[in-house]
């Protein structure tokens, strides 16, 4: 489930986790884990739905996602649910955690559209004609760096990747 993307809130700035990071890095874990649309298990001979915004994870899955360790993770799950951030069905093997208010900031209708300026359509455009004039398709560094790692986010500031 690697594909795809979540939104972060800006009130999430102000929120008392911001100062925990063990209590962030879980969160957004959960965010991440969580369905974004139906999906279907069989537990004990029942088939069970996961509905958007739950995920089917365990303490020792999450440990392991996280690097936090079990017990940490359980305290940091019952803060969350007592915050009301999200509500918890646990077994002996498994649980399910359901991550309130989803749709309210993860829904589609809600996704964002970002708006390239052809400042930024520019950078990722491969000029052959200029590129003749200098020879054999020689590019600079500088070029190959603007072209292939310079992007331009929703709010106009420009992201250099590796």
């Amino acid at each position: 489930m690697s594909d795809g993307w979540i939104k972060l809130h800006r009130k999430l700035l102000d929120d008392a986790m911001m100062k925990k990071s063990q209590y962030l890095h879980l969160w957004i874990v959960l965010l991440l884990e969580a369905t974004h649309k139906k999906a279907e298990f069989i537990c004990n001979g029942k088939k069970k739905t996961l509905r958007p915004g739950q995920l089917l994870t365990s303490r020792k899955r999450l440990c392991m996602l996280t690097g936090i360790e079990q017990r940490t993770i359980e305290r940091i799950l019952d803060y969350f649910e007592n915050e009301q951030q999200i509500a918890q069905q646990t077994t002996n093997k498994f649980r399910i955690l359901t991550i309130n208010n989803w749709q309210n900031y993860q829904t589609a209708a809600q996704q964002p559209h970002i708006n390239r300026t052809s400042a930024a359509q520019q950078l990722h455009t491969y000029n052959n004609d200029k590129n003749e004039k200098k020879g054999k398709n020689e590019r600079t560094n500088s070029s190959i760096h603007e072209e292939n790692y310079q992007y331009t986010s929703a709010y106009g500031q420009t992201i250099y990747t590796d």
